[in-house]
């Protein structure tokens, strides 16, 4: 049957999700709109309206709002035996004895009869466990069992060896969030607060934790030294303070050794007992590990040569460790942002995303950078259901991954919903104030919203900390552009080419853009001379190239051009569907057509 126990399903996670988050998914919208958004996206993350929730409590509620009914747990006995595994935060409850009713004396022929009865013990038994979490919730000003991990320090300053000193500190903030009952600060709020200088308490205070974990990382050949200390955020006392000297071996045995060793001073309770492995063990292979450390920190650094070389670095681990999930996510992660930064082919490229994103949910289906990979990669193709759903299994997994936010945001932009991707782009900055990216993406956002003025100070404020970062002079040359600001826009753009060092068309297109409308069509028209030339051999921005022809004055090759972005998944049409610099081939019916083949509801376009 089309219709069957799994749409009950769907409507008890409905419930659930309002008596967890205290209003019910896609609330504030019109009837219409919310039924709508039910059939089509997927809603916030409930541990994310309501913090402090047990991890598993809140998967098991976004499970049940899956679109796909197979996606949902397949029957309500499933969903007891997933509520047998919650801890609750006192006594009082133990849903167990509801399993056994369940499980004990029901016959073949029985199970379709108390089938509506299994739901309705399994909608009582939920809704007592999130009333109890709801009513023991912590309402004091500060969590008492709560925990920030301050940016680990490298030992010597050695560059080479910031890798590891980051991803030490990601992971044990990563495995500290898992853990019933222990509020996590995410880790790249933890390195905003320290980064204003603060001392301890005031760090505390800040983040609103109690207890702050802090230390150093040195690299000594192939041994490393780990210095941790457990500080209590209000007295400033240091509780607890340990130094390891193991090998690169051991990486994950002393993460897993600093987090027993939390677990101890902060009396948490271990589910699973004592002996119950808090960290988990990625790769057996020290050297694969090593690899991918290093190419996520170059992947984060978002140039052209640097994702190249993660891609390198993520393969050799891989070689190291077939078997190596993160690993391949991170190919997927690379490849899914090639475009937007050198001349590839997009189609390409997402090939090669969706690839190594298969492999590793093949081999680990809870690595959310996988599922964020292929929605990044999928919404390239227009296959935008397909994306928003990628999406939501990444927010379902880890709804703290600030690039899933940052990403799904532009494609909000891309289909013309500003509001909502506004509101997204600050959660993403919410997680990771720090980012570049993100703080980039903000002035794309708000340039898409035609808020110039806020998007223009956004990027004058990221470039006055950071003037090396080349994807925001890109970003400020299009915001100069729509203030007729023509010769800054030019000077934005000639910097963007000259950091970039590989005259990406994306780039070179918009700075022959700017010439024509500041009245310098010769020196346009040798720049559009030279990437016509190039499209005869290689990938070029068509959407760019369409720019310099509409500004021209020839309609009927821009819309030519226009037509051939769409067809090759131009890089920068991807999140620019209703960008300003596309209204004036928008206003053209043949245009718009264009332009609305990139925004089908559907998974082809």
């Amino acid at each position: 049957p089309l219709i069957d126990h799994r749409a009950d399903i769907y409507a008890f996670g409905a419930m659930a999700y309002e008596m967890l988050a205290g209003q019910p998914p896609f609330a504030g919208r019109p009837p219409q709109a919310m039924l709508a958004a039910h059939v089509t996206e997927v809603p916030e993350s409930v541990e994310r309206r309501r913090p402090g929730l047990p991890p598993a409590l809140a998967q098991l509620v976004m499970r049940c709002l899956e679109k796909r009914a197979a996606d949902r747990p397949q029957s309500a006995a499933e969903i007891v035996q997933s509520l047998d595994t919650i801890p609750t935060p006192g006594a009082g409850m133990h849903p167990a004895v509801g399993s056994r009713a369940l499980r004990d004396g029901v016959s073949v022929r029985g199970r379709r009869l108390v089938r509506g009865a299994a739901v309705a013990l399994v909608l009582g038994l939920l809704a007592a466990a999130t009333s109890m979490w709801w009513q023991r919730a912590p309402t004091t000003a500060i969590v008492t069992k709560s925990i920030a991990v301050l940016p680990f320090t490298t030992i010597g300053g050695a560059r080479e060896d910031e890798p590891f000193t980051e991803g030490m500190t990601i992971e044990i903030t990563d495995a500290l969030g898992k853990l019933p009952g222990l509020s996590v600060a995410a880790a790249s709020l933890a390195k905003a607060a320290v980064a204003k200088g603060e001392d301890v308490k005031h760090v505390g205070q800040q983040l609103n934790v109690g207890s702050v974990l802090q230390g150093s990382v040195q690299r000594l050949g192939k041994r490393v030294r780990i210095n941790a200390a457990l500080v209590n955020a209000v007295t400033g006392r240091n509780e607890w303070s340990h130094l390891y000297d193991a090998d690169f071996s051991d990486w994950f045995a002393v993460q897993d050794t600093i987090a027993r060793a939390i677990v101890g001073e902060l009396r948490l309770t271990l589910v699973g007992g004592a002996t119950t492995p808090i960290v988990r063990v990625a790769t057996t292979n020290p050297e694969a590990h090593a690899l991918y450390l290093q190419g996520l920190y170059l992947w984060n650094r978002r140039t052209a040569r640097n994702l190249q070389e993660a891609i390198a670095l993520f393969q050799q681990a891989t070689e190291k460790d077939p078997r190596y999930a993160k690993a391949w996510a991170g190919i997927a992660l690379a490849h899914s942002l090639l475009p937007d930064y050198t001349d590839v082919s997009t189609a390409e490229s997402v090939a090669k995303a969706n690839a190594a994103a298969s492999r590793a949910i093949a081999l680990d289906s809870t690595v959310a950078e996988a599922y964020a990979a292929i929605g990044y990669s999928e919404t390239r193709l227009w296959h935008n259901a397909a994306g928003a759903r990628a999406f939501g299994r990444a927010f379902a997994i880890d709804s703290t991954f600030a690039t899933a936010h940052q990403w799904y945001a532009l494609h909000l932009a891309h289909l013309g919903r500003l509001d909502e991707a506004l509101k997204e782009i600050e959660r993403a900055h919410a997680l990771d104030p720090q980012s570049p990216i993100i703080n980039t993406n903000i002035g794309t956002v708000l340039y898409m919203t035609r808020d110039y003025g806020k998007a223009e100070a956004t990027l004058r404020a990221l470039l006055e900390t950071d003037p090396g970062f080349q994807i925001a002079y890109r970003d400020m040359g299009r915001v100069l552009m729509a203030q007729h600001k023509y010769d800054e826009a030019a000077k934005a753009f000639t910097r963007f080419v000259e950091l970039t060092g590989n005259r990406p068309s994306s780039a070179v297109s918009r700075l022959a853009w700017a010439d024509v409308m500041g009245g310098h069509a010769a020196e346009a028209r040798a720049l559009l001379k030279e990437l016509l030339e190039q499209s005869k051999s290689r990938a070029v921005s068509a959407s760019g190239i369409a720019l310099i022809f509409d500004a021209l004055g020839d309609r009927e090759n821009a819309l030519r051009w226009l037509a051939k972005a769409v067809t090759d998944f131009d890089s920068v049409l991807h999140y620019e569907g209703h960008s300003p610099e596309l209204d004036h081939l928008r206003a053209d019916p043949k245009g718009a057509a264009l332009l609305a083949k990139t925004e089908a509801p559907n998974d082809t376009p």
